[in-house]
């Protein structure tokens, strides 16, 4: 069996639920789409590797995997592109930030 057909047979019955997850992860409509665009580039490289059951939980930790790499691309330079600042800038702002964050007492409270 291909690949190309192991992926329309294992991985494409659960576009939909991969698209609903990359929606609530995202909270945006395209976003979501690029991201299951991305899940779906991955697994159909990937479909070899995957056993017959557990096909769905398979493609939804990829689709997971790629919201979260979207997020590390994304977001200092979605930042400084709002802010219309240069990247730098963001970057220096977000250290003290993150520092600040680390000995709040609400943080550790919270945990």
């Amino acid at each position: 069996m291909s690949d190309h057909t192991r992926f329309e047979e294992l991985v494409l019955p659960h576009l939909n639920a991969a698209y609903n997850l990359a929606r609530w992860l995202t909270r945006d409509v395209n976003d979501a789409e690029d991201v299951v665009q991305d899940a779906c580039v991955r697994a159909l490289k990937y479909v070899g590797s995957l056993n017959g059951s557990g096909a769905r939980a398979w493609f939804l930790t990829i689709v997971r995997h790629a919201f979260y790499d979207s997020c590390k691309r994304n977001r200092p330079a979605e930042i400084a592109r709002i802010a219309d600042i240069p990247i730098g800038t963001v970057m220096s702002r977000l250290s003290p930030t993150r520092g600040l964050l680390q000995r709040s007492p609400l943080l550790h409270a919270a945990n």
